[in-house]
């Protein structure tokens, strides 16, 4: 199911990425040939998925790093005061923002779920699958905080 969504709602991307307009008829058909080419590398074997997964997984990190440089080194417009100032809101209270911040707390950590869909395809996994469960909160809480403080500090004060 998750295979099925994340192709689907990647289509948009695929179109901008390769300069085709985006239709229901082309959605399904990409979706589809998405799938495949997912269920191919499937078939590969275990160590070519592992190599591929860690190839993503340093992308992320490395990307997300590299931006929250950027960020910081070349759109910082606030001190780090920003990131505790309510700039006047909250005056009909926090509810919305704790809920938006928990549903940002969800995305983040989506990694702590995916290692144990993935238990069975490990050697000894009630060892190693906590340990992965461990460094995906670890790693994915770091380069989250990391990239979240730096798109905080490079908003720009709006005019009013």
């Amino acid at each position: 199911m998750t295979i099925a969504a994340v192709a689907f709602g990647s289509v948009p991307y695929v179109g901008a990425l390769f300069g085709f307009t985006v239709t229901s008829g082309n959605t399904k058909l990409v979706a589809i040939l998405m799938i495949a080419l997912a269920a191919v590398i499937n078939l590969t074997g275990v160590r070519n998925l592992a190599r591929i997964a860690l190839f993503g997984v340093v992308a992320e990190v490395l990307g997300t790093i590299v931006f929250g440089i950027i960020f910081l080194a070349k759109e910082h417009h606030h001190g780090l005061g920003a990131i505790f100032h309510t700039a006047g809101a909250g005056s009909g209270g926090y509810a919305g923002a704790f809920l938006a911040a928990a549903l940002f707390s969800v995305w983040i950590f989506y990694g702590f779920e995916a290692c144990g869909d993935v238990a069975e395809e490990v050697v000894n996994p009630s060892r190693r699958i906590p340990r992965a469960m461990q460094l995906t909160l670890i790693v994915g809480g770091v380069t989250a905080f990391f990239i979240t403080v730096s798109y905080v500090l490079a908003v720009r004060a709006s005019a009013t």
